[in-house]
């Protein structure tokens, strides 16, 4: 239990270390294919480096060599060590593993429910995906290879909303937000992952609003759209939705932003010293009482001491 929580500790600690470095260097860059690769790689190395196994440290038995003398223990002692009752690492660890539960059984539930909706609606199968036409909700979502539109559209918006959400549906943004949900059952307690999950969804929205303003070519139309969807939204399921209230501000605000300069993708180099200073923390804080090559001699006997 130990070892793991001493994971669990690490993979949280990198994980808000890292967050706090995506959103001071890389958020408000409008490069937002590689910041959603870069989240991707931060969350994925806060994972992994608690698991690499460092070099080991060779030591020269010839500096260090420890002798030490013969212990006598009295007669008939024994050396025990029993425990009773919870600790206060027990304590933590019920306590963490309920919470992971409660993530994982609210995950669970918006699946199922995202698949009752899917089973129970009118479906259209298209080339590009499944459309789904449900009265459960008024803005348009998508989900993997799903489409849901609400069962009267809008059909002046229509053409608009599709490219966007097709957007969602060929570069996989779903499968994001599983891995980062995932994540979260690990990470509950961290701020940290509830932070990188939104901007992750937010990054999501703006590569999407990006290509339809490209390819319309009218971002005022486009942001008065965005306007007239933000309602009627089912937070139940498990989806990108089209227009969250949440989201219109800085949405709206992007669609208006001069793009960075391409001098900036220098910023992203900061991420190498990053996962570097990261793998150094491991390194010093693992466990090298196992080291290849002697260290030293030495002997502890416990034997009986005449009475």
């Amino acid at each position: 239990m130990n070892t793991y929580m001493t994971a669990i500790f690490e993979i949280n600690l990198y994980l808000l270390l890292f967050a706090v470095a995506y959103f001071v260097f890389f958020k408000n860059l409008t490069f937002f294919k590689i910041n959603r690769f870069i989240m991707l790689g931060l969350v994925i190395s806060a994972c992994a480096i608690p698991f690499i196994q460092m070099p080991a440290i060779y030591v020269n038995s010839n500096v260090f060599t420890f002798h030490l003398n013969e212990v006598l223990i009295g007669q008939g002692s024994a050396i025990s060590s029993t425990t009773s009752g919870f600790n206060s690492l027990d304590v933590l660890g019920i306590i963490y593993l309920t919470g992971a539960a409660v993530t994982t059984l609210f995950l669970v539930f918006q699946l199922v429910l995202t698949c009752i909706l899917v089973r129970n609606s009118r479906k259209i199968s298209t080339p590009n995906g499944t459309e789904v036409y449900t009265s459960n909700q008024n803005s348009t979502a998508s989900f993997f290879r799903y489409l849901f539109w609400s069962s009267q559209p809008e059909t002046e918006h229509m053409p608009w909303i599709r490219e966007h959400e097709m957007v969602h549906m060929r570069e996989l943004h779903s499968a994001d937000v599983i891995f980062m949900r995932f994540v979260r059952i690990f990470c509950w307690f961290n701020p940290a992952i509830y932070l990188l999950e939104k901007a992750m969804e937010t990054n999501h929205e703006y590569l999407a609003d990006e290509v339809v303003s490209k390819r319309f070519n009218d971002t005022y139309n486009y942001s008065r759209i965005l306007l007239s969807e933000a309602l009627g939204i089912n937070k139940k399921i498990l989806a990108h939705h089209f227009a969250k209230s949440n989201l219109l501000k800085s949405r709206i605000m992007m669609l208006n932003k001069s793009k960075s300069k391409n001098s900036s993708v220098a910023k992203y180099l900061l991420v190498l010293p990053l996962l570097g200073a990261g793998l150094l923390f491991h390194a010093c804080t693992e466990d090298k009482s196992e080291v290849a090559g002697p260290v030293g001699t030495s002997t502890t006997k416990i034997v009986d001491a005449p009475v």
